[in-house]
């Protein structure tokens, strides 16, 4: 709470369309922009096996199409000036994607503590692509 005191911040509840776009007019404004996209991890093509997913966060799940929303999204938002960040799985075709878009794309392994079984929490490897922005 003290952080955000004598700072121009509003907390609002709206789709992740919705924040992108705004924060690409922003950007567009020459404000500074920084978009943190943690989605659920899933495969951007839908011919590709989701085993390792993590979409279910609403009934209606994240899908493929969805991903890809979002990475066009996030390219405007970038060719806007927003610095973006996002991570993702590493399905196939996942990495290649994110590279023809314009981001830089480097691995890293994350641990996973969400899992009923106790053994089953485990590191992953996870990618994480960054672009975009002003870095004045």
């Amino acid at each position: 709470g003290k952080l955000l005191l004598g700072h121009d911040v509003r907390l609002v509840n709206v789709t992740y369309h919705t924040t992108i776009r705004r924060a690409t007019v922003l950007a567009a404004e020459g404000k500074r922009v920084v978009i943190f996209a943690d989605c659920p991890y899933g495969p951007l093509r839908d011919d590709v096996d989701s085993k390792g997913t993590f979409v279910a966060y609403t009934a209606q799940g994240f899908s493929s199409e969805e991903q890809r929303t979002l990475l066009y999204l996030l390219v405007l938002a970038a060719k806007a000036g927003a610095r973006v960040v996002i991570t993702n799985g590493t399905f196939e075709g996942n990495v290649e994607a994110y590279k023809r878009a314009g981001f830089a794309v480097r691995m890293t392994r994350e641990s996973r503590a969400v899992n009923s079984d106790i053994g089953g929490r485990e590191s992953v490897e996870c990618l994480l692509a960054f672009g975009g922005g002003r870095y004045d």
